[in-house]
């Protein structure tokens, strides 16, 4: 299964991804797409796009979202067919989440499941605090999410939140975390900073 963490401060934000696509076959059973990519993808030098869940969805959001200097103004028809295309999986089958990491403006992200009803969580850095977001399969329960942040917690206070660098490194430990929670999170991680 895919995981992503996001980790934003009003200056820039860190996205690292694990190297699993997942996606779902005709026999409609979860599978791992051979290859190593991540699940998250630039579409501006302001901006990237998170998907977990369906690899399926994020080749479509790239062919939708094709990068670009200036960053998009998305519109609300954009954001209603990325809910859309994500609500493709139904959710008794897979957990499908996605994340938009904005910076064109004020630092923003935000997160949307497949489960119906669900709506856009926006999230803000505020000062010193720092926004996080996690992005896991159901191999990973709430429970485990806890423990997931507790442990991003103490890892950026080791290694510092002062800079993308000292962050990102944070998260690549972190990745190893997570890996020993669900096992079939990869181990190899990609790294997008905005």
């Amino acid at each position: 299964m895919s995981f992503v963490s996001i980790i934003a401060s009003d200056q820039w934000a860190s996205v690292v991804s694990d190297n699993h696509l997942v996606d779902m076959n005709k026999q409609g059973k979860i599978v791992v797409r051979p290859g190593s990519k991540p699940s998250a993808l630039r579409i501006s030098d302001s901006q990237i796009i998170c998907c977990t869940g369906s690899a399926s969805a994020l080749r479509e959001i790239r062919e939708n979202f094709l990068f670009r200097d200036e960053a998009y103004k998305i519109s609300q028809d954009q954001w209603d067919w990325l809910t859309t295309r994500i609500r493709r999986i139904p959710h008794q089958v897979q957990d499908v989440l996605l994340a938009v990491v904005d910076h064109s403006q004020k630092m923003t992200c935000q997160m949307i499941s497949n489960q119906p009803g669900d709506t856009w969580h926006r999230l803000y850095p505020e000062g010193e605090r720092l926004a996080a977001l996690y992005m896991a399969g159901r191999g990973v329960d709430e429970y485990q999410i806890r423990q997931i942040s507790a442990e991003c917690s103490r890892l950026i206070r080791k290694s510092g939140k002062n800079s993308v660098e000292q962050v990102s490194s944070a998260q690549k430990t972190l990745n190893k975390f997570a890996g020993d929670l669900d096992h079939t999170i990869g181990a190899r991680t990609f790294l997008l900073h905005v």
